[in-house]
């Protein structure tokens, strides 16, 4: 009883067998990358932010100052203009930079979800297939001889 009768083979099977693993082992490094790409934008944003808020600090105390000597009439308007727009761009483009990673990681989160239930679907069909591999061995319901 249980002893192989027949093997039976089907080469298709097979082979979408040995291709869908490959499917699931390419998500699976995919899904990774993601995520480490996930981490590594958080950290470039980190970053810059804190080199922008640097700079807007700079920016600001410089705005600051010159427009005490604008008011004074010690520095000409352009000066105090270059001085006053250097520090609003540097706020936008900080604003700006926030955005940004708030959709990229919304974006990251996505694909994430996505991949990892592409991967579970994956994951049932190698089930279901390696069934059917199985499926291809007869083996003996009663043990006995055949005749």
């Amino acid at each position: 009883q249980g002893d192989l009768i027949l093997k039976l083979e089907n080469q298709r099977l097979m082979l979408d067998f040995v291709n869908r693993e490959t499917e699931m082992y390419d998500l699976i490094n995919n899904l990774e990358n993601t995520r480490l790409r996930l981490r590594q934008d958080k950290f470039t944003l980190r970053k810059t932010l804190s080199e922008l808020d640097f700079q807007i600090q700079q920016a600001k105390a410089d705005f600051d100052r010159n427009n005490k000597l604008f008011q004074d009439k010690v520095i000409s308007q352009q000066e105090w203009e270059r001085s006053k727009n250097t520090y609003e761009r540097l706020s936008q483009q900080r604003d700006i930079e926030v955005e940004n990673q708030k959709f990229q990681e919304e974006n990251s989160l996505t694909q994430i979800k996505q991949l990892e239930g592409t991967l579970e679907r994956t994951k049932l069909n190698l089930t279901m297939m390696k069934e059917n591999l199985a499926n291809l061995s007869v083996r003996a319901p009663v043990s006995g001889l055949l005749s």
